[in-house]
């Protein structure tokens, strides 16, 4: 890098460093005006100012552009696919015409400054250098009203860090790795292609923050598996050794994905944490329970003493039963916890029963009780 790279490197982050100070402010004094306003005209001005410096050289590498798109594709229908498990809402954007404009030069320009001003100040730089402009990436494009208005909202705070933070560091950590052993130019795309597709979409997958946040996180995972085994091919270093790591990052991989598939209750299984004792001893506070779903006819006829796990009043109560009432042509069940000398007061309906008891793991689920009781989350159980 030479001298006056090096100059306007340096006078180019000095721009996005004060930029930043205008974002916290802007963001808590008039968030939308920020937002609609301020943020795509400083991001427009930034890619200009980089076209006449001649900041922005991206390696053109068709290869790479090829795979971004159709990563982009794969993601896309993945993603909607997802609404056939969680179902569909109606989009919070505008469709006529120029609303859609609008909105893509709103929400789409500062993604383009800011991946292109993250890949051309990351190259060729010290490494002391590259984890201060990752920090700062990071902190621009959180939303400090929504996360100042939360800060006394224990549960909603840790939401809005896991679906949204922790996706901002790990979306930086990929930008920021491919800038470095390859192009921006992936990202960038991917990015582009994804926000658009939201944009344009009259509908979206009713996603809680939890699915949200996973798939933000195992998402730039799964962008570095992919580049490990380009870059592989490409300084022809494929050897056993190489092999051998490559497996273990996909056996990782696949591994999370099963995991949150069986958490967000996609397969015929799930989990509930145990949050009282009211079963024991058949199993404890502190314990996990999994359970399976039956079909409807199942349901209809659930074997006297079976432990089930049901919906109660946005709870989830895992009690046995002691009792099948057809009232009025209607099957509801009488249930009762084991260490509970009556039974629960409300009859459970078919459609309140989330699955049948199949077994349980001790003590695991203490660590996410801890949070719950932290964040002040009250279940009964």
């Amino acid at each position: 890098m030479t001298f006056m790279e090096k100059l306007k490197n340096k006078n180019l982050f000095i721009i996005i460093a004060i930029y930043l100070i205008i974002t916290i402010l802007g963001m808590l004094n008039n968030a939308e005006f920020y937002k609609n306003v301020i943020n795509p005209i400083f991001w427009f001005f930034i890619l200009v100012y980089c076209l006449i410096n001649g900041c922005i050289k991206c390696k053109r590498d068709t290869r790479i552009q090829i795979y971004a798109i159709l990563f982009s594709c794969f993601y896309i229908i993945f993603y909607f696919s997802l609404g056939c498990k969680f179902g569909f809402s109606k989009s919070p954007y505008n469709h006529k015409f120029f609303m859609i404009i609008k909105n893509w030069l709103i929400q789409v320009i500062p993604i383009i400054g800011i991946e292109i001003t993250k890949g051309v100040l990351v190259q060729k730089n010290k490494k002391v250098m590259v984890i201060i402009i990752f920090i700062v990436f990071i902190m621009l494009e959180i939303n400090y009203y929504t996360m100042f208005n939360l800060i006394y909202e224990k549960e909603n705070l840790m939401k809005y860090i896991f679906s949204n933070i922790l996706c901002l560091i790990a979306q930086n950590l990929i930008a920021i790795y491919l800038a470095i052993e390859s192009s921006y130019s992936f990202i960038l795309i991917f990015r582009i292609l994804f926000k658009s597709f939201f944009i344009v979409s009259p509908i979206l997958p009713k996603l809680d923050w939890y699915i949200e946040g996973t798939i933000g996180i195992l998402i730039p995972f799964f962008i570095y598996l992919v580049f490990q085994q380009i870059l592989a091919k490409k300084r022809k270093r494929k050897n056993n050794k190489g092999r051998f790591k490559n497996a273990i990052f996909v056996s990782i991989f696949v591994f999370c994905i099963c995991l949150v598939c069986f958490m967000t209750g996609i397969f015929s299984y799930g989990p509930i944490d145990i949050l009282s004792n009211s079963m024991s001893p058949t199993f404890n506070r502190g314990d996990v329970i999994v359970f399976y779903k039956p079909n409807e006819n199942y349901l209809k006829n659930i074997p006297k003493y079976s432990i089930i796990v049901y919906k109660f009043k946005n709870q989830n109560i895992t009690h046995r039963v002691i009792e099948r009432v057809n009232k009025n042509g209607e099957i509801l069940y009488r249930t009762k916890g084991d260490k509970n000398n009556v039974s629960d007061r409300e009859l459970v309906k078919i459609n309140q029963i989330m699955g049948i008891y199949k077994f349980h793991i001790k003590y695991v689920g203490f660590p996410s009780i801890w949070l719950y009781e932290y964040l002040n989350q009250q279940s009964i159980r």
